[in-house]
């Protein structure tokens, strides 16, 4: 397999990751060095008489035996990223190549894992953009060992153009059916198989609340339906301890498509299928419903803690103090918050339940990144058996206090019948959700996978719903009007049609790395 390497600045070329290029300059270059290392050998004769003809005939050998090593290695062809210009790279076989979607915090975490067990290990990050960035390292010729994607669409586009070798089995039966079932794709020919494996998971449809807030409420949060929850904001609250009902993450967007994403697939689950697998359905009546239903909420007087206009300011690591120190009841956040419930006393921390469903059911809405190995990747298939095993799992929860994962290998899995302590670590209630026996159905983020699907940046999937949460809380806004927004904007994204929508500098990738 081909390389893909981080260079330094050479030839007045900045550097980068680089890719397989044309063929023709490696002939030059080892031309160059075969030139230099004979001109270095006839100087060594004309400047030094006392060396032998039998020690010039070795220095001749030896040379061309390096020059022969240099061009059998791996040599390739390269050019860096957002410049197509050529450079040449000589580099060895023994690397493991891995292209990830992950930033910042994220993929720290995970190149701290990576590096103790992997030392050659090379972790090269695309963003959102890693669909693009595979195809054209596969295009190439230079597929890496091992990608990491954050969307079961995107494993399905490369492994329905059989460029993905099935995952093994026994990584497979380390997680529940449930989760394989979203892994699954047709190759060009043969039967569907599991072409990945789940090495991160979150669970979306959390709906914390303080425990002092609701005692003594009828029903529990546990239990509640949309009409339980919407009829407590209305007139079960009484401010007092808490300034709010509820706090949201309005600051990072993406959260707000996830109020939408839950509300459908409690409302009409094949709508929410459909709309995942890009097919133009943003104008049906129930998305309206659904959307007007969400917007009747978030426009409640004193629904949040002064105000919506101060929501706009709030993050994802914001809503726990939010909880903490009164200004809110509930707050909606997925399981990335874990870690930092966990470092509160337990008096004072949020306590999860299912975000309010239908008809006493409660939906999972999931998310969650995903390795796959591209075709004759030995070396990737060991990785990934490796990484969702029991070692590398404990050592990304010590670096990641928002890891989760629905591996049966987990420091936080509960055998099924075992019961959960009411010591137990926030972690561990959160993986039992998620990898509960009869688990069934579950719904992966609709926005992920709309993104995947229609080849379009995630964030700015967000900043529609971003415009929608501003028009709706503006009190000279009409929620008829924004409603109609999102859908025609939505609509005409899955027919392919730009809308024009820009994601104004936001970060392109949700951090799921905790606070």
């Amino acid at each position: 397999m081909g390389v893909r390497l981080t260079v330094p600045r050479v030839r007045g070329k900045a550097g980068g990751t680089v890719v397989l290029g044309d063929i023709p300059v490696i002939v030059d270059w080892i031309g160059s060095a075969i030139v230099g290392v004979l001109v270095g050998l006839v100087a060594k004769w004309v400047l030094d008489r006392r060396v032998s003809w039998g020690d010039r005939v070795q220095y001749l050998v030896a040379g061309a035996i390096g020059v022969a090593v240099g061009a059998g290695s791996v040599i390739t062809f390269i050019s860096v990223d957002g410049d197509d210009s050529p450079l040449p790279l000589v580099a060895t076989d023994d690397r493991l190549d891995i292209l990830v979607v992950w930033t910042g915090d994220e993929l720290a975490d995970f190149e701290a894992v990576v590096r103790g067990h992997y030392p050659t290990a090379h972790v090269v990050s695309a963003g959102t953009a890693i669909r693009e960035k595979l195809d054209q390292l596969i295009d190439a010729g230079t597929p890496p060992d091992v990608a990491i994607v954050p969307q079961p669409s995107v494993l399905r586009y490369f492994a329905g153009r059989g460029l993905l070798e099935p995952i093994n089995d026994d990584v497979v039966h380390r997680f529940p059916p449930a989760w394989n079932a979203l892994v699954v794709a047709r190759p060009p020919s043969g039967p569907e198989d599991e072409y990945g494996a789940f090495v991160k998971g979150a669970q979306k449809s959390l709906l914390w609340y303080s425990p002092d807030a609701l005692a003594g409420y009828e029903p529990s949060p546990e239990v509640w339906s949309w009409d339980d929850f919407t009829r407590w904001v209305h007139d079960g609250f009484h401010s007092g301890q808490f300034d709010a009902p509820l706090t949201l993450d309005v600051a990072d967007q993406w959260p707000l498509t996830d109020w939408f994403e839950n509300r459908l697939a409690a409302t009409d689950i094949q709508l929410y299928k459909d709309l995942a697998a890009g097919v133009d359905r943003w104008t049906d009546p129930t998305v309206a419903q659904v959307l007007t239903e969400i917007a009747e909420l978030w426009k409640t007087p004193s629904i949040f803690h002064r105000g919506p206009e101060s929501q706009k300011m709030v993050q994802l690591a914001d809503l726990v103090t939010d909880v903490k120190y009164g200004n809110a009841a509930t707050m909606f956040a997925p399981s990335f918050v874990a870690g930092q419930v966990e470092s509160m006393d337990e008096a004072d921390s949020p306590k999860p339940a299912g975000f309010p469903g239908q008809d006493g059911e409660h939906q999972q809405v999931v998310g969650g990144d995903i390795a796959i190995v591209p075709t004759g990747s030995t070396k990737g298939q060991d990785f990934v058996y490796w990484l969702t095993g029991a070692e590398a799992i404990a050592d990304w929860a010590r670096n990641d206090p928002g890891y989760l994962t629905p591996n049966t290998e987990s420091l936080y899995y509960v055998q099924p019948g075992e019961a959960i302590a009411p010591d137990d670590a926030v972690h561990v209630l959160l993986t039992s959700l998620i990898t509960a026996p009869g688990l069934k159905d579950l719904r992966f983020d609709l926005s992920d996978e709309f993104s995947g699907t229609n080849a379009t940046r995630p964030c700015v999937v967000w900043h529609v719903f971003r415009d929608f949460f501003d028009g709706v809380t503006d009190p000279h806004g009409k929620v008829e009007d924004a409603v109609e927004t999102v859908q025609e904007t939505m609509s005409a994204f899955a027919r392919g049609v730009d809308p024009n929508v820009t994601c104004e500098g936001r970060e392109d990738e949700e951090d799921d790395s905790g606070p």
